[in-house]
């Protein structure tokens, strides 16, 4: 008479079990990085961009922070500024080191 152990090992479901067990591990690993996305896609890395204005929020969070920033163009049409930042921890950004209100210039 065979145990529930060797009944298990020899209909494959120590294999069926070892394959669902690599096949999660697997999608846990790859989907952060396919998820994640190209900059290129957004932005012109060929172009070098100044930006100077007054902070108006700041959003301190994963996956990306932002710094939201109000200026005017030569005719005193108002112009928004939306600047993209790493996450969080890779920052070490605190959402006060800009206080709303200040003035900023970023290169």
């Amino acid at each position: 008479m065979k145990s529930g152990k060797e009944d298990f090992l020899m209909t494959g479901g120590l294999r069926s079990s070892v394959a669902s067990v690599l096949a999660v591990g697997f999608l846990v690993t790859v989907t952060p990085i396919v998820a994640h996305h190209s900059a290129a896609v957004a932005y012109d890395d060929s172009k070098r961009v100044e930006a100077q204005g007054t902070v108006t929020r700041v959003l301190v969070r994963n996956p990306h922070s932002w710094v939201f920033l109000e200026s005017a163009d030569d005719k005193g049409q108002k112009i928004e500024w939306q600047i993209e930042m790493g996450g969080a921890p890779s920052t070490a950004w605190a959402k006060d080191a800009l206080p709303i209100g200040s003035v900023v210039k970023i290169v």
